[in-house]
């Protein structure tokens, strides 16, 4: 649930004010100084420690969404997965800016997602850096980037296993010397979305042409997913979670001092942050409504009961 990272903030050296307007260190028990001294080796600094906490706790609000709201809904998972094939030409062309394959949902659902696995990209330059960049369609914000340096593969793939709850994105790979394979492609049409082959420079532009440029990709639907598209309402158990899981790190903290050894304390604030946390996600629920007829759910059609008499 990526979309609920740094939603909450940690006020501190100079942090900007979150969205939510909450700060983790609001909550009674939990000060910067307190998150400071629980640092790791591994963890180095208070910014490690904030990444891990909320890392577990957005996993944890994930998991009793889907709990909750798994009671009263039944969710088609995986609406469908695509494999686009790269280029196998050896034609090649040069691009001012990347390849690109644009990915549009057509049956528009708060609970629905892209799953991007993998991509994949065919070099005709071997020596080629490879830059992978997922934006937002509608707005142009980037959602992911990172770059493989490679010297020997006429391929690389990226790992990238995330998910996307933006409504259309535009999958990017850019090459350090310009030059891609080209091939004619038909774009891909399906019920549930719309697959197109083109370039992307400061927008997308559907050329009907791969670029050597494939990906691993899934439609999915997931009950968790109402979070994104209601923040404002799981921002309260959000906060709890993130102080109850403040409080783990604390009781398991290899670091020796005054918030360490106090494991008391500890357990107590835990207990009260997971009683609110639970509170307030049953309000949340409560407060958001489903489409009983929205495309990721399963409608039953209704019983009908017959009776005859003989």
């Amino acid at each position: 649930m990526n979309c609920l990272i740094d939603y909450i903030g940690l006020t501190g050296c100079g942090a900007s004010s979150p969205a939510s307007g909450l700060f983790i260190n609001s909550l009674p028990g939990i000060s910067f100084k307190s998150v400071e001294q629980l640092a790791d080796a591994e963890q180095k600094t208070y910014i490690g420690v904030w990444s891990d906490v909320q890392l577990r706790a957005t996993k944890k609000l994930e998991l009793m969404v889907n709990a909750e709201l798994s009671k009263q809904h039944k969710v088609k998972t995986l609406k469908h997965s695509v494999s686009t094939p790269p280029s196998d030409t050896a034609s090649t062309v040069a691009l001012a800016g990347g390849a690109a394959i644009k990915i549009s949902q057509k049956c528009l659902s708060p609970l629905q997602s892209h799953y991007v696995q993998t991509v994949t990209i065919k070099k005709s330059v071997i020596n080629d850096d490879a830059t992978l960049a997922i934006y937002d369609a509608d707005t142009g914000t980037i959602l992911h980037t990172e770059t493989i340096q490679d010297q020997i593969n006429s391929t690389v793939t990226f790992q990238v296993n995330k998910s996307f709850t933006n409504e259309n994105i535009v999958i990017t790979m850019f090459l350090d010397s310009n030059t891609f394979y080209t091939q004619d492609v038909d774009n891909i049409y399906t019920e549930c979305s719309e697959i197109l082959f083109g370039t992307y420079s400061s927008s997308f532009n559907n050329t009907g042409l791969n670029y050597g440029l494939s990906v691993v990709y899934n439609l999915r639907c997931s009950l968790s997913n109402l979070a994104c598209y209601a923040k404002d309402l799981f921002a309260l158990p959000l906060w709890y979670m993130l102080g109850s899981e403040m409080m783990m790190e604390r009781m398991t903290s290899e670091r020796i001092n005054k918030w360490t050894v106090d494991r008391k304390q500890a357990e107590e604030l835990k207990a009260m942050y997971d009683i609110e946390a639970e509170k307030a996600l049953k309000a949340a629920i409560a407060g958001a409504s489903i489409n009983d007829c929205d495309c990721c759910l399963e409608c039953d059609p209704p019983i009908a009961i017959r009776e005859a008499i003989l």
